[in-house]
């Protein structure tokens, strides 16, 4: 009979080394598995205080109208001006950029269309 006191030694030893072991070996095949070190991954420049604050990395916004519970007008990658339809998902040229040109218009100008 074996009494609270008394321990077994030997056997906790023996499960402390192969804790140990696995562990060991654990660490041993993650070293020896990983791929080596490359350096850092951005290969350009970096941002400049400059860059973030200032326009370089603006969003442009948004620049549409509703006129009508299905198309909204917007300015197009071009300059110029379309009627954009929803429903559809077709856009229809109001002014081209070279009207604006020709009419001697601003581009930051503010113009209103009206549905009809």
């Amino acid at each position: 009979v074996i009494t609270p006191n008394e321990r077994n030694w030997r056997g906790i030893l023996i499960a402390l080394l192969v804790i140990v072991a696995v562990l060991g070996l654990i660490v041993f095949f993650i070293v020896l598995l990983s791929p080596p070190y490359k350096g850092p991954r951005n290969l350009g420049s970096k941002f400049t205080v400059d860059q973030i604050a200032g326009d370089t990395f603006k969003a442009p916004s948004f620049n549409g109208s509703w006129i009508s519970s299905v198309e909204l007008v917007v300015r197009d990658a071009q300059g110029g001006v379309s009627v954009y339809n929803v429903e559809t998902n077709k856009h229809r040229v109001l002014l081209t950029s070279s009207s604006f040109v020709s009419a001697n218009l601003l581009v930051s100008t503010e113009h209103t269309v009206f549905a009809d």
